[in-house]
């Protein structure tokens, strides 16, 4: 998202004939606002919670929170989170990435005879995907630390790195903010 582009609303008036495509752009006025206010007040990083610990010598466990991305995006984790860690290398990154969903699908009836009937789907779900990867996608981030307004694109955020050690796995958190 460009915070510099102009946003534009729905304009409404007595007798107008509303499409989806104005209902969209009402939508999607509002979530530019919102991923605005999100990385200029308050830049990207763990908001709360999504502490990061490592349960057995094999598994790390993301505790429930709320992270900022960097295009704006509120990615928020309900419930505990369990994965294996990878034994390929001595070190990982554990990150989450907005994600969203099409679903309630639909049937689009054209009434044409012979014409089979198209499917949509009616709602967006908003969730995330975690992951634990071998690179670091806020490497890049020189002098735009978590707090910041950050790149503005759209990728996972770290929020952990885990580092293999003598005595097991260690946990660094990463991707908080300042307070």
């Amino acid at each position: 998202m460009n915070s510099c582009a102009a946003l534009e609303r729905v304009n409404y008036v007595p007798g107008q004939l509303l499409t989806a495509a104005d209902l969209k752009a009402e939508q999607e006025y509002f979530l530019a606002r919102l991923r605005r206010h999100n990385r200029q007040l308050h830049g990207w990083g763990v908001v709360r919670g999504l502490t990061v610990t490592t349960a057995n010598s094999s598994e790390i466990v993301i505790e429930p929170g709320i992270a900022i991305d960097c295009a704006g995006n509120e990615i928020h984790v309900c419930a505990r989170l369990r994965y294996k860690i990878p034994r390929n290398l001595a070190m990982h990154f554990v990150v989450l990435e907005y994600a969203e969903t099409a679903i309630s699908p639909v049937p689009i009836i054209s009434g044409a005879p012979g014409v089979a009937e198209e499917v949509c789907f009616i709602r967006i779900q908003e969730a995330f995907r975690a992951d634990i990867v071998d690179l670091d996608p806020t490497s890049g981030h020189r002098g735009k630390a978590p707090g910041t307004p950050g790149c503005g694109c759209l990728h996972p955020i770290c929020i952990a790195r885990v580092k293999k050690g003598i005595h097991g796995w260690k946990v660094e958190l990463r991707g908080r903010r300042r307070a």
